[in-house]
């Protein structure tokens, strides 16, 4: 590798992706900002990606290729950043790519390299059709923390869009887990970072491109469905380990969390999984604050903290005969039963109201037509009298 630092290295982890490389790659090696290096981290592809990678590395001295042993993401994107030698770290997965503006706004947002984390919006590509992302607003221009500004959480993780000072990420030493696959490491990844930094950067514009129709990728190939609650374990995990307990950024966390769980429960291949999606659903809530979803959530998402934090509901899946409840697990049922029982007052008491201006509105209209009525009956008698 290299010995003189450039201002970004952009690491590129691959895996069988030779149908997106080339305009991938492509989209890298003609950035403005040329003062870059690329490493490309392979996985060892089959499908000829290697084959194609080897070709531009021959023609862009700046391309340097890594070869991983491990089918793992995070293992590709921490062996590519202790080998990086750019003042910061930019990532490109490889069957995305992007504006030839990106790194060079990317750094101007650094303010000559002073900020841990610049970010910038992003598009989901659809192939003939794109839009920008529209989850995180109202973001200032000047340099915040998370603390300043938890919506920066919000929506995708998209820690693609985004680069990271090696400085920063070595003295607070974040590294990516290292779990087989994809695995949605990019979400602790996401929080460790942002929670950390000290300085973050944003620019609400658009210049990378998100492909949303790679049906391998990790986000589209939801086989195993308890791996998105593995993650949201990690996160919680990570809020913990930094003694997190702000309410704003606690939200954020728990909004993805359901988001999630009525994702899941939505696929196709629920019901192969129930049992073991169950567990793990029950495992993440009952770590969530109950004043946080009370006071935060709608009533669909507050029905689902109570029902499958319910040890009962675990106990009806696995068709237990035999039930022994712990105190704990009896003080989370009867909390869901106070829960269920507020909501029937609630709505008991709307219904009343309901009726009761139901109720007026009928009388009122009786009243308009009994005056409606008079009016008729009196102008017949005038028009009686002028005749005569």
């Amino acid at each position: 590798m290299q010995t003189n630092e450039v201002k970004i290295s952009i690491i590129m982890p691959s895996l069988n992706v030779k149908e997106f490389i080339s305009q991938c790659i492509e989209s890298v090696i003609n950035q403005t900002l040329t003062d870059i290096e690329i490493i490309c981290v392979d996985a060892g592809s089959n499908d000829g990606t290697l084959e194609i990678l080897e070709k531009y590395c021959k023609k862009d001295s700046r391309i340097k290729i890594l070869h991983s042993d491990k089918k793992s993401y995070g293992y590709q994107m921490n062996l590519a950043i202790s080998n990086a030698c750019g003042q910061y770290i930019g990532i490109v997965e490889t069957d995305d790519f992007i504006d030839e503006k990106m790194y060079e706004t990317l750094y101007e947002l650094t303010d000559n390299g002073t900020t841990d984390i610049s970010k910038v919006n992003f598009y989901h590509y659809y192939g003939d059709d794109f839009k920008s992302d529209e989850s995180k607003k109202n973001l200032p221009l000047e340099k915040f923390t998370v603390y300043d500004y938890p919506n920066i959480l919000k929506g995708h993780p998209s820690i693609w869009a985004a680069i990271y000072k090696k400085s920063f990420l070595e003295e607070t030493n974040i590294k990516f887990m290292e779990a087989p696959g994809g695995g949605w490491v990019d979400n602790p990844f996401l929080f460790q970072t942002m929670l950390s930094a000290k300085s973050i950067t944003y620019k609400d514009e658009a210049f990378y491109y998100y492909r949303e129709l790679n049906p391998n990728s990790s986000t589209n190939d939801m086989k195993d469905l308890t791996l998105a609650m593995e993650r949201m374990m990690d996160n919680l995990d990570v809020l913990e380990d930094y003694s997190c307990d702000d309410e704003r950024i606690l939200t954020e966390l728990y909004i993805r969390i359901f988001w999630h769980i009525n994702d899941i429960l939505n696929k196709e291949n629920f019901n192969q999984q129930k049992d073991e999606v169950l567990k793990y659903f029950y495992k993440v809530l009952i770590r969530l604050d109950e004043e946080i979803i009370s006071n935060n959530f709608s009533l669909r998402n507050r029905k689902l903290y109570y029902k499958f934090s319910s040890p009962l509901h675990l106990y009806e899946s696995n068709n237990n005969d035999e039930v022994t409840i712990t105190k704990d697990e009896m003080d989370n049922i009867l909390r869901e039963n106070k829960f269920l029982y507020s909501e029937i007052s609630r709505l008991e008491s709307e219904n009343k109201k309901l009726k009761r201006k139901n109720k007026k509105l009928s009388n009122n209209n009786k009243k308009k037509e009994s005056e409606k009525n008079s009016d008729s009956k009196l102008s017949k008698f005038v028009r009686k009298i002028k005749k005569h």
